[in-house]
């Protein structure tokens, strides 16, 4: 993660000074590279989806 780089004012992640953090994933692992996999909890799943559902239906 990098913070403190600029952002654009149109983005909602961007903070009141006008800086953003990026994120750049490292693809140079190679074929033995042992990855952590993270798992989301399916109860904040299942309140990302209905609150998505509520804001497709507006």
């Amino acid at each position: 993660m990098a913070d403190g780089l600029p952002g654009s004012p149109l983005d909602p992640s961007s903070t009141a000074d006008g800086t953003t953090s990026r994120m750049a994933p490292d693809a140079t692992g190679g074929p033995d590279f042992d990855g952590v996999r993270i798992r989301i909890d399916p109860e904040r799943t299942e309140a990302a989806r209905r609150l998505l559902d509520g804001r497709a239906a507006s």
